[in-house]
């Protein structure tokens, strides 16, 4: 399931959508929370939180 996220940057180096981040999220942590509150969060905070969710999710296999 976790292998068919999107990547952190598209390859032009454009910004993943906040959008499609917190989806991402939502996938990771397999919930379906209103995390429409995370938007609040800059683009760069946003990735760094997926990452750091990703390596926890992809650690504790």
């Amino acid at each position: 399931m976790f292998d068919t996220l999107l990547p952190m940057r598209r390859p032009a180096g454009e910004n993943i959508p906040k959008e499609t981040l917190l989806e991402m999220i939502r996938k990771l942590l397999r919930s379906d929370l209103d995390l429409a509150f995370l938007m609040k969060l800059d683009q760069k905070e946003i990735e760094q939180l997926v990452a750091a969710i990703r390596e926890r999710v992809d650690g504790s296999r």
